[in-house]
C-alpha cells in the first residue's frame, strides 16, 4: 500500500489543552522514567545503539507496559517494557502484524526496531523489551479543548482509519497466539465460554461488599453470556485481524501525515464487527453520563462508507455490543478480586452500566 492511500490529516493542532492533560502533562514531565540507565543500556546494545542522554517519560505517558523516551545515536526512540502477563506468544502475534505492515509500506502505524541479530524481542533478567521509532511532533485529539466541527472531523477520520487497518489486514494471519482471540479463521476462541464461566464462578466465590452488587447479577451475566455465545456462534460473522483497542487513546494525528495507529499489544483474529462495536462506546463516551450520540454516528457512517458492514453483520451488533459489555465486566471484576485493582473495579461496574442503559445501539445510529 503505498503512502498515498493513507487517511491523511491536513488540519492544525489543536491549541488548548484539557486543564485535567495539562496538569497530567506537567507531573509526567517531572516525573522519572520507570528503567533504569543499567537496563536501558544493556537493551539498547542488543540493537547496537547507545543511550545519548538519561530516559525520559514519553509525551504520552508510560501507557499499558512500561514505555520510555530514548535519545540514541540512531535518532529518538520508545523503549517498551512488556508486564509480565503479557506472553511471549502474544508479543509475537502483534509484531507479525507491525512486521507485515511495514513490509507493505503501510504507514499508519508503529515501526518495530530490529537488534543486529535480526530480532524483534529482547529478552533481560526475566522481562521482555521492544524497540520502536518514536513519531515527532504527533498530538492526540481528545486531550484538546475542541469546537463540535473538530471533533467531527478527528472522529470521522478515525472511522475511516479503522476501515482502512481492516481492508489491510484482510488476508493476513499473523503467527503466534492472543488469547482474547480465536486460534484461526474457523476454530474457537482461545478463551471461550467455559474460561469465562469459570472466571465468574471464582469471582462470585470470593465476594466482598464491595462486589456484592456484582454478585447479585452473576446468575443474569451467566445466562446472557451462553446465549449470546451460543447466538453468535451461529452466525459465521468475518474475521480478520483487529487492533483489539482502538479508540482516541491509541491515534496520533501530524499536521499533514497520515494518522498513526498506536499500541498494537492486544491485536488478534477476531470479528471485525466485534471492533466496530467497541469502538463505539470508547469514542461515544466511556460511561453512561457521558456518551455522546453524535460521536458515535460520526465513527460508524464513516467507517461504513469505506467498508460497510455485512447485513448479517448490522444484525449481530446488539448481540455483540452485550456480548462484549458481559465478557469485559466479568474480566474486570476477575482482575480486580486477583489484584485489589479499583481501577478494574470501576471498569466492571462501567461496563455493566452500559449494558444496562443500552441493549441495541443500531437505535442511537440512526441517520435521522
Amino acid at each position: 500500500m503505498m503512502e498515498g492511500a493513507a487517511v491523511i490529516y491536513n488540519g492544525l493542532q489543536p491549541y488548548f489543552l484539557r486543564p485535567g492533560f495539562l496538569l497530567a502533562g506537567l507531573k509526567s514531565y517531572k516525573a522519572r522514567a520507570a528503567l533504569t540507565r543499567e537496563t536501558t543500556d544493556a537493551v539498547l546494545n542488543e540493537y547496537g545503539l547507545e543511550l545519548l542522554r538519561e530516559p525520559a517519560l514519553p509525551p504520552g505517558g508510560e501507557g499499558r507496559s512500561r514505555t520510555v523516551l530514548v535519545h540514541t545515536n540512531g535518532g529518538k526512540k520508545l523503549l517498551k517494557q512488556y508486564k509480565q502477563s503479557v506472553t511471549q506468544a502474544a508479543i509475537e502475534q502483534e509484531h507479525s502484524i507491525l512486521e507485515y505492515l511495514a513490509g507493505i509500506h503501510f504507514c499508519s502505524a508503529p515501526r518495530l526496531v530490529t537488534t543486529r541479530r535480526g530480532e524483534t524481542i529482547v529478552q533481560r533478567d526475566g522481562k521482555k523489551f521492544a524497540l520502536f521509532d518514536f513519531i515527532e511532533g504527533g498530538f492526540q485529539y481528545y486531550k484538546y479543548i475542541l469546537l463540535p466541527h473538530q471533533t467531527r472531523d478527528f472522529i470521522t477520520l478515525a472511522g475511516d482509519a479503522l476501515a482502512q487497518l481492516h481492508e489491510t489486514l484482510a488476508s493476513f494471519t499473523p503467527t503466534g497466539t492472543n488469547p482474547n482471540g480465536f486460534t484461526s479463521r474457523t476454530g474457537d476462541r482461545w478463551h471461550d465460554l467455559k474460561w469465562y464461566l469459570d472466571k465468574l464462578s471464582e469471582c462470585v466465590r470470593s465476594t466482598t461488599t464491595r462486589t456484592h452488587s456484582l454478585a447479585e447479577r452473576a446468575n443474569e451475566l451467566e445466562g446472557m453470556l451462553r446465549a449470546l455465545d451460543a447466538e453468535l456462534s451461529e452466525m459465521n460473522l468475518p474475521r480478520t485481524t483487529i487492533h483489539g483497542d482502538y479508540g482516541p487513546h491509541n491515534l496520533l494525528f501530524l499536521k499533514n501525515a497520515p494518522v498513526v495507529i498506536l499500541d498494537f499489544e492486544i491485536a488478534r483474529l477476531d470479528w471485525r464487527a466485534l471492533e466496530v462495536v467497541n469502538a463505539l462506546w470508547r469514542f461515544g463516551g466511556s460511561s453512561r453520563a457521558l456518551i455522546r450520540q453524535k460521536n458515535m454516528k460520526w465513527f460508524f457512517y464513516a467507517f461504513n462508507a469505506r467498508l460497510p458492514l455485512t447485513p448479517v453483520e448490522l444484525a449481530a451488533i446488539p448481540l455483540l455490543w452485550n456480548f462484549s459489555h458481559v465478557r469485559r465486566c466479568i474480566l474486570n471484576w476477575y482482575e480486580y478480586q486477583r489484584a485489589h485493582d479499583e481501577f478494574n473495579l470501576s471498569k466492571a461496574y462501567r461496563h455493566l452500566e452500559l449494558l444496562d442503559w443500552l441493549q441495541d445501539p443500531r437505535q442511537l445510529l440512526d441517520e435521522s
